[in-house]
């Protein structure tokens, strides 16, 4: 199916951006467990760019490009299907060559339900210029809401930021100061939601309506980040 028939679509969507692949499983997971339900369609994404220098390289690596792009998207896919047990017909795979902010802009600028999930991994790949970029790039597109899956769990609004972890010590000031940077055009509320210091989640209506059955979803360890989660928007507060 082409991708410009996508347009105006108000289905529930998720993009997962394979784009910093490290982390791609587990916001793949994520995604798998806490956003899918039956009308929910999976897009995964990866988007490439030719060097810009060098007319040999620009001839030769772009194939190459688009084909670790392709391969890497079906093994996402794979994993979605065998391991987390998703139909393969909910699922698109779009590996597509261009700026990523003008392809979220283009191509799903005008869905009305779509959030974005990705997984930037926790081995300081945010000081890394790639997947900074990435992010920020989605900070500023207009799709909302975002998912950074990691050891904890950040979602991301244009009016607040929840980070959701186990103890509220897992987060480090560099990664507070990296989501500051980042969003420093919008300059969100940042908070810390955790076992250990009990403060209710707020969110947007909208985003609460990203999330599948919460009740349904079992086989999750009591401490981890996504129950924690799942506890607090059981009582979130919305707005």
């Amino acid at each position: 199916m082409a991708l410009k028939e996508y347009k105006n679509n108000n289905t529930k969507t998720v993009v997962i951006l394979a784009e910093c692949w490290n982390g791609a499983v587990n916001a793949s997971r994520f995604a798998a467990r806490l956003l899918f339900n039956e009308n929910t369609r999976i897009i995964l994404l990866h988007t490439y760019m030719r060097p810009s220098t060098g007319i040999i390289m620009i001839r030769d690596i772009t194939p190459i490009l688009k084909k670790i792009a392709e391969e890497e998207l079906v093994t996402l896919e794979n994993r979605l299907v065998n391991e987390f047990e998703l139909p393969a017909e909910n699922i698109e795979k779009i590996a597509i060559e261009g700026n990523l902010g003008d392809i979220m802009e283009t191509y799903f600028g005008h869905y009305t339900n779509l959030s974005v999930v990705l997984g930037p991994g926790m081995d300081n790949q945010y000081f890394k210029d790639s997947c900074r970029n990435t992010v920020k790039t989605i900070m500023n597109a207009r799709p909302r809401p975002l998912f950074l899956i990691s050891d904890f769990i950040t979602l991301i609004e244009k009016n607040r930021i929840n980070i959701i972890t186990e103890k509220e010590e897992n987060v480090s000031q560099a990664y507070i100061d990296f989501l500051e940077d980042i969003s420093a055009d919008y300059k969100p509320r940042i908070e810390i939601i955790s076992s250990d210091n009990q403060k209710r989640i707020e969110i947007n209506k909208e985003t609460a309506n990203h999330f599948s059955d919460l009740a349904g979803i079992t086989g999750i360890s009591s401490n981890s980040a996504e129950q924690i989660l799942i506890n607090s928007l059981l009582h979130a507060n919305t707005a």
